[in-house]
């Protein structure tokens, strides 16, 4: 090997720097990213508890909205009262501004007991002699149908995508979420 093929201790001394400056510099990365790493568990630790509150905040909301309503059972004197205190606590429990409680009549045809009417003006249909009124006494079709048929509560807080809903009438209110409990007499 020749003399000009070999490192001098001044070119060794360099590459170690080199080197050495190098893993500085990822070394300083790592403990960047390890820091980030720490940021990020902690808000999602922080995400955690705030999502645990809240629902026990909304678990604590429906024991009490199902006490009020046994508690309302017991007291209402007809029907319609008893849908107007029962719908009352279903906006109150679930945020919504808008609500109806209806009975399937013997002709098959849906009739309004309550209506929660925050915004139920835009929902109006024109009669045959053009007044405007609250949608009733039509077939249940469609998400609502489904409720009824299949006896089962459902709901669904991307109500456009979901496979039962058929439209709404252009005049409605754009709804996000739906929420239907079918309810049968037990007398």
């Amino acid at each position: 090997m020749a003399i000009s093929d070999r490192l001098t201790f001044d070119d060794v001394e360099i590459r170690i720097q080199e080197q050495t400056a190098e893993l500085g510099k990822a070394n300083q990365a790592f403990h960047t990213e390890i820091i980030e790493c720490k940021s990020a568990k902690n808000e999602l630790i922080k995400l955690k508890d705030k999502l645990e509150a809240e629902i026990t905040c909304r678990y604590n909301r429906i024991l009490e909205g199902i006490n009020k309503i046994f508690s309302i059972a017991l007291q209402a004197k007809t029907e319609e009262d008893m849908g107007y205190e029962c719908l009352s606590v279903a906006l109150k429990v679930t945020g919504s501004r808008v609500g109806f409680v209806s009975l399937i009549g013997d002709d098959g045809l849906l009739h309004d007991v309550a209506i929660k009417d925050i915004v139920w003006e835009s929902c109006g249909m024109h009669n045959k002699t053009g007044q405007r009124r609250p949608p009733e006494n039509f077939i249940v079709h469609g998400i609502y149908g489904h409720v009824v048929n299949s006896g089962k509560s459902f709901f669904t807080n991307n109500l456009p995508l979901h496979p039962y809903i058929i439209g709404l009438p252009h005049f409605y209110p754009p709804l996000q979420s739906f929420i239907g409990v079918s309810l049968s007499f037990g007398w």
